[in-house]
């Protein structure tokens, strides 16, 4: 008897009794030569697994051999349509402090073998929007521009924003870089209007609030807490982290 395919038996059996790769196959619809989609939905759970494939951003999955832009903005959607659909507002995570940042970017960031950044945005009260990846460097650093920091808060309406990226050296502690980017993007925050609460630096199971250890935020009302605001004012060169 020839099996089913998952779209077929999608629809005798219901999506119910589909498995993880099933479904994902039906989403990424082909698969790339010399491997059938199945196969491909199966690299795609064994890079990932079930809940990280959620927070990945479409720059990851594309590094999946045969999951190009289209697959990967088709995969990105329906899994964030599915998060929309069964996660209320009221029940999305709440970022009220580093730690809790930290929480959350920890599983994609500490221990990363190079330089990422990822942007915690968030809405008027807080609760989390989305995490995408905004740049990918080598071993020692990565050049963030603020057009990719701030393009998905202005595209998600987020209210503010959080920064945190990874030290491949495990070694948390701030550079001269760190600093520099982290000021220059600040000064563009302020002029677009979007601020950024904080911004974290992750290294082996450890991190650092650029907040709560430097003078970047010293002109804000309430430099110790994580929903301050800031008047820093510049240009938008970018900076290397």
């Amino acid at each position: 008897m020839i099996a089913m395919r998952p779209r077929e038996r999608l629809w005798r059996q219901g999506a119910a009794a589909l498995s993880d790769a099933e479904l994902l196959a039906i989403v990424l619809n082909t698969g790339r030569p010399g491997a059938p989609v199945l196969a491909v939905a199966a690299e795609l759970l064994k890079a990932f697994g079930g809940r990280s494939l959620g927070n990945a951003s479409p720059t990851e999955l594309c590094k999946i051999p045969g999951v190009g832009p289209a697959k990967a903005a088709r995969l990105t959607a329906a899994i964030e349509l599915g998060r929309r659909a069964f996660a209320p507002a009221d029940e999305r995570p709440v970022v009220r402090s580093a730690q809790a940042a930290y929480a959350l970017v920890a599983p994609r960031l500490d221990g990363c073998s190079q330089e990422s950044v990822v942007v915690l945005l968030m809405d008027a009260k807080g609760r989390l929007l989305g995490e995408p990846l905004v740049a990918l460097g080598g071993l020692f650093e990565v050049e963030l521009h603020p057009r990719e920091v701030f393009r998905p808060a202005i595209r998600q309406g987020a209210a503010s924003l959080l920064l945190a990226h990874g030290h491949p050296s495990g070694d948390p502690r701030p550079s001269a870089q760190d600093l520099t980017a982290t000021r220059r993007l600040l000064e563009v925050a302020d002029i677009i209007g979007i601020p950024i609460v904080d911004h974290l630096i992750v290294g082996s199971g450890r991190y650092t609030s650029l907040r709560a250890t430097s003078a970047l935020w010293d002109s804000s009302p309430e430099p110790g807490r994580i929903s301050g605001q800031h008047s820093a004012r510049g240009g938008g060169q970018p900076g290397r982290i």
